[in-house]
């Protein structure tokens, strides 16, 4: 028995050597015995080897003698020799036994026993090995040391046997080398095979515990069953045939490398199924290879130095370690030369380190300071209620901000002082703490019961599923909302202008208003001007102007004036100074602006002559229109006239503005109907994703192996998924409603208001809802008249700016997905999820989960009995995991032993509550240590496998199940 942090992190990978010899065999080259157990520790650091089969031909002699070199407290449990580089090299008694074949003259089958620690050397001797009939010339002896002197004495002395021989008169030397010429000679047989089969399990069981032991029969190699053949030469089932069958009956595990032998024992081969191996030969058989070393060179050197051929176990280093691979022969044991974890690089949560600060605040729940290291591959947390099993889990997904639906985890200590390392799949590590709040990881994180409540809501199941299938239908939507956004805000814009009203209730700026003032300032014009002043009117405004003209000019002109005669005395002096200061000869002459200031004057002149004729035009037109009795101002008048002038001409060009906003209010329509396209295209896509993501998924990844691919399709095997566009009415008018005048759909006593809103808006369907979005005449008016959309937000059925939010809800996505959406409608075994039962859509659910992200990443699910149906549970998910543990991490908290038991979890957390203290032991299935006062902690008070069957109802069930799956 082991104890608890002897291995923590439960079942691993090792190397295993279940057939080396020691000095006291009688056939071996090695030195002496100190010089072999040298060696010994020498070559399993060489190989890296953790458990050794001490292995002598009917003899337990080197393996009670290697005891000596073992911890003294480990001799009767799990010995073991300490190695130089800080590992152990666990010790397995074994007996290696020859039986005689039946068939051929000096042929003899090698049968192997091993046995577990806890049976002493000398009860092996005495309750095994003694009892054995061997058989020399024409006497039948039993394998015990003085009979095994006397054949040795008889060999030595012309065969003559001395059954009288008084061995005890002989030296040591002499009895030493009498055993090993008799054991070189010897094997048990007798008249037949039944009868010798019979008789070695009658003497072996009866004698120590069917549980103790285990059979190993040799397939290939020295003194193995291929040399016996089938078939005769008739090609009829042949005695050694016989031979082999009974033979194969009777052993729990055989001795190959050869890979043929291997997929035949284990019932992989199409001709000889599974089913017919374990009627032949009772059960199928894991194979295991070693070295058979008998010299100091090969020693743990596979086909004694021929070969890499390790055998590789995935258990605890002991004897129920051993026993794992009977109960799981495809899963537990390799024969390779690489480490089958090296096999599939993944990632990993490695290790956990507890404080025993409080976890909520408000409670005295703390954690028993500690590490927890984790396997690889499944791990299973157990224990009763309020244990803290699924606490731990939660802490886990505080860390990493996984706590979307479980409020729990929102009250965890966020200065928890908790640590989980992360071992890469490069094998490099990274450290997360739950203080830092930014972590991120990329793994999958199932609650209790989170999976029930997604199952139960059709849109959360909608979007689960998109989600998985890697669905992103945003980057369709966000062009069609800013486009669709851009038009409904031009077209309200453009309404606000159209029909904006003064404090007068006018529309000021319809085409109406406008053509009506325009019209009325036309008629005043009218009135103050007739044909014959007309003209005169014209010629005193054009007189006016070129006057305001010319005025500018000469304005213009002055000021250039001046600025000619200024540069002209500024340069005139700078030139002068340097004549004076600087030059000597060849002075600067000045300038002088004298031609251009003459031009100026002259121009000056005319503009202002030009300007007096102007105004005695129009002092003559001023005196005739006094002579006529006009004895306004001609100016006042003139200024009126100018002002309806005016009016009229702002008129003309509101008219045209409003005419090109009445034209980009119909354009904006326009393209927001025609987006109506746009939508069918966005729809298509959406389609069209879904049923790629659903494809691409069901098609593997590139690289994948096969059994990959073939653990995909048993994922997906009852699931299809199709794309369909769902439109929701009821969601519809219950969206619509809001933005509509009450007052106009109040319900009757025939008619509900939202059915009197349906009844006008005749949306009941995808097809008329795009006629609506497209302006078709669907809408029903009071009057049962049929109009647009267009014309329908004009009309008065609205609340304040609820024409704009209708817009809005009919074409914004993030309205619009609240009616109308593409949905990804998923079957199971042909079924729809209304039609089976919420454990069936946990099922269904789980299984499309792990599909679509099946390798690499943690897969973390607490309590899945809680979301599934239970035979699924048994039937489907065990096998699962069973598969999917080798591309993933898998961490489960669980109450359902067949879970923990049948899906051969390689580490089993046990959980307990000691006054509000959480601790936690751990350790692998096959740890098992009956219950005992010995220990104060109640979690090791027994081992891992007895708190699997006292706390998981049917847990002792489960083990029967797993010991009896392949025949045992």
């Amino acid at each position: 028995m082991s104890n608890y942090n002897d291995f923590p992190r439960g079942s691993e990978w090792r190397k295993w050597d279940l057939h080396v010899h020691t000095p006291l065999s009688y056939h071996n080259h090695f030195p002496n015995w100190d010089e072999y157990v040298s060696k010994l520790k020498e070559k399993a650091i060489e190989h890296s080897i953790s458990v050794m089969g001490v292995t002598d031909y009917f003899s337990v002699d080197g393996y009670e003698k290697l005891l000596t070199e073992c911890e003294p407290s480990s001799r009767n449990s799990n010995p073991h020799i300490d190695l130089d580089d800080g590992n152990k090299l666990y010790l397995l008694p074994a007996v290696e036994l020859r039986l005689d074949n039946f068939v051929r003259e000096n042929a003899a089958i090698n049968i192997h026993v091993v046995f577990s620690p806890h049976i002493l050397p000398q009860t092996i001797r005495t309750n095994f090995l003694e009892n054995l009939d061997i058989k020399y010339s024409d006497k039948t002896l039993k394998c015990k040391e003085t009979d095994l002197i006397k054949i040795g004495y008889a060999e030595s002395n012309d065969g003559r046997f001395e059954g009288n021989l008084d061995t005890q008169s002989l030296s040591d030397d002499q009895r030493t080398e009498y055993s090993k010429k008799a054991l070189s000679l010897i094997s048990f047989s007798a008249q037949n095979l039944d009868t010798t089969i019979g008789e070695f399990e009658r003497i072996i069981s009866s004698n120590i515990n069917r549980d103790c032991y285990l059979i190993i029969i040799a397939n290939k190699g020295h003194g193995g069953l291929s040399e016996l053949t089938w078939l005769d030469t008739q090609q009829n089932f042949s005695r050694a045939g016989s031979v082999r069958q009974n033979l194969l009956g009777l052993s729990d595990i055989c001795f190959t490398n050869d890979s043929n032998d291997r997929e035949f024992l284990l019932g992989l081969k199409s001709d000889t199924p599974e089913s017919e191996i374990k009627n032949r030969f009772s059960s199928i058989k894991p194979s295991v290879w070693g070295s058979d070393a008998h010299d100091v060179n090969n020693l743990f050197h596979p086909s004694n130095g021929a070969s890499q051929d390790y055998t590789w176990i995935k258990a605890d280093p002991s004897f129920e370690g051993l026993k794992q691979i009977i109960y799981e022969p495809l899963e537990r044991v390799k024969i390779q030369a690489e480490n089958p974890k090296n096999s599939f690089k993944k990632a990993f949560f490695d290790k956990v380190k507890l404080s025993n600060k409080r976890i909520i605040n408000e409670s005295e729940v703390h954690f028993k300071q500690k590490e927890i290291h984790l396997n690889s591959d499944l791990v299973t947390i157990i224990g009763g209620r309020g244990t803290g099993k699924s606490l731990l889990l939660d802490v886990i997904a505080k860390t990493f901000n996984k706590t979307k639906r479980n409020e729990r985890i929102q009250e965890i200590n966020n200065v928890l002082d908790f640590q989980i390392v992360y071992t890469k799949p490069d094998g490099s590590l990274l450290e997360f703490n739950l203080i830092d709040e930014k972590n991120e990881l990329d793994y999958l994180h199932i609650h209790q019961a989170e999976i029930k409540e997604i199952v139960k809501n059709p849109d959360l199941l909608d979007r689960q599923i998109k989600q998985m299938l890697n669905i992103r239908d945003q980057q369709f939507e966000e062009v069609f909302d800013t486009k669709s956004e851009t038009f409904i805000n031009n077209i309200f814009e453009l309404i606000d202008w159209l029909e904006y009203k003064d404090d007068d209730d006018n529309h000021v700026n319809s085409i109406e208003y406008n053509n009506e003032k325009k019209e009325s300032s036309e008629k005043l014009l009218k009135t103050l001007t007739t044909d014959e002043y007309k003209l005169r009117i014209e010629n005193f405004l054009s007189n006016n102007n070129l006057i305001a003209k010319n005025e500018k000019d000469l304005d213009s002109l002055s000021e250039l004036h001046s600025d000619l005669e200024e540069f002209q005395l500024n340069i005139n002096l700078r030139i002068e100074e340097i004549n004076t200061d600087i030059l000597e000869e060849a002075l600067i002459p000045s300038i002088n602006f004298d031609q251009q200031i003459e031009i100026i004057n002259v121009k000056v002149e005319e503009l202002k002559s030009n300007n007096e004729e102007l105004l005695n035009q129009n002092e003559e037109i001023r005196n005739d229109f006094i002579e006529v009795g006009l004895s306004e101002d001609i100016s006042t008048l003139l200024d009126k006239i100018d002002g309806y002038q005016k009016e009229i001409k702002s008129f003309e060009l509101k008219i045209e503005e409003s005419k090109k906003k009445d034209s980009s209010l119909d354009s904006n329509f326009t393209k927001l109907w025609r987006l109506q396209e746009d939508l069918l295209d966005i729809l298509k896509k959406m389609k069209k994703n879904i049923s790629g993501g659903w494809e691409r998924l069901q098609n593997g990844k590139s690289g994948w192996t096969e059994a990959q691919i073939q653990l995909l399709k048993r994922l997906l095997k009852d699931i299809s998924i199709q794309p369909i566009v769902k439109f929701d009415k009821k969601k519809f008018y219950e969206l619509i409603q809001p933005s509509l005048y009450g007052n106009k759909f109040k319900s009757t006593r025939t008619e509900s208001t939202l059915e009197r809103i349906e009844k006008t808006l005749n949306v009941t369907s995808v097809r008329t809802y795009l006629k609506l979005i497209s302006d078709r005449k669907i809408i029903r008016t009071n009057d049962d008249n049929y109009v647009s959309l267009s014309e329908f937000i004009r009309q008065d059925y609205f609340n304040l700016e609820g024409e704009k939010e209708l817009l809005q809800k009919l074409f914004l996505s993030k309205h619009r997905n609240e009616y109308l959406k593409v949905i990804s409608e998923i079957k199971y075994k042909n079924k729809f999820p209304t039609q089976i039962s919420v454990g069936q859509r946990g099922t269904m659910f789980i299984c499309l989960q792990l599909a679509t992200d099946p390798f690499i990443k943690p897969f973390v699910y607490d309590q899945p009995e809680d979301d599934l149906d239970n035979n699924f549970i048994m039937s489907e998910l065990v096998p699962i995991f069973q598969e999917i543990k080798n591309y993933r991490q898998v961490i489960i908290v669980t109450h359902n032993a067949n879970i923990v038991v049948n899906a051969d979890a390689e580490q089993v957390i046990v959980a307990n509550n000691e006054n509000e203290e959480l601790k936690y032991v751990s350790g692998s299935l096959e740890h098992s240590r009956p219950p005992s006062d010995e220990y104060d902690h109640n979690l090791e008070r027994q081992g891992i496998r007895q708190h699997v069957c006292d706390i998981l109802e049917g847990g002792e069930d489960a083990f029967e199940k797993r010991e009896k799956k392949y025949g045992f």
